[in-house]
């Protein structure tokens, strides 16, 4: 197991936490009535999704990927576009909100839900496993500690431990305690 994809691995993990309660509050017709979390949430996919996780791929671990001959140039591309989307419905979102314009947050959350779950989907089973595969272990460690030193750079030294609680605290707000475990 390659330490790298272990770490965006867990990203994907607290992502997709998000992104699931996002998606409740979509269907269920909730942003107005947790408009600040909505807010809340809003930054999280542009703080921690884009600028650290998507940072990450785009500056580390993709270029790695590539000069190891583990992904081909037009692979990147296609995954950068997909990053360039994601951020597209972001600020759709950021703006939306600001505007009070719910429709288009709405359309927008949606779409993002669906992309970025299909994303995720598609960088796991497939990126992923050329990098476990062709990626060896001193490149590997290289690109682990790229992370670790953008991290401490752009970062708090808390990211996860912080994250890891905005993911839990905002999941149990919105739909109640263990929501997902329940609907399983």
């Amino acid at each position: 197991m390659r330490v790298s994809v272990t770490m965006l691995q867990y990203d994907h993990g607290l992502i997709r936490q998000v992104i699931d309660v996002l998606g409740e509050m979509c269907k269920r017709r909730l942003v107005e009535r947790y408009m600040m979390d909505a807010k809340e949430i809003v930054g999280f996919l542009d703080r921690f999704m884009d600028k650290f996780h998507h940072g990450k791929e785009e500056k580390f671990m993709f270029p790695a990927a590539v000069r190891n001959h583990v992904m081909k140039q037009e692979g990147m591309d296609h995954l950068l576009q997909e990053h360039e989307e994601a951020r597209a419905y972001v600020r759709t979102m950021q703006e939306a909100l600001k505007r009070g314009n719910m429709p288009i947050f709405y359309d927008s959350a949606k779409k993002l839900v669906e992309h970025m779950t299909h994303h995720i989907k598609e960088e796991e089973n497939e990126f992923f496993l050329k990098i476990e595969e062709g990626l060896d272990g001193d490149e590997d460690m290289r690109v682990y500690k790229e992370f670790e030193a953008f991290t401490n750079k752009m970062f708090t030294e808390d990211v996860y431990k912080a994250t890891e609680s905005f993911a839990q605290t905002i999941q149990d707000d919105i739909l109640g305690p263990s929501y997902f475990e329940r609907m399983a």
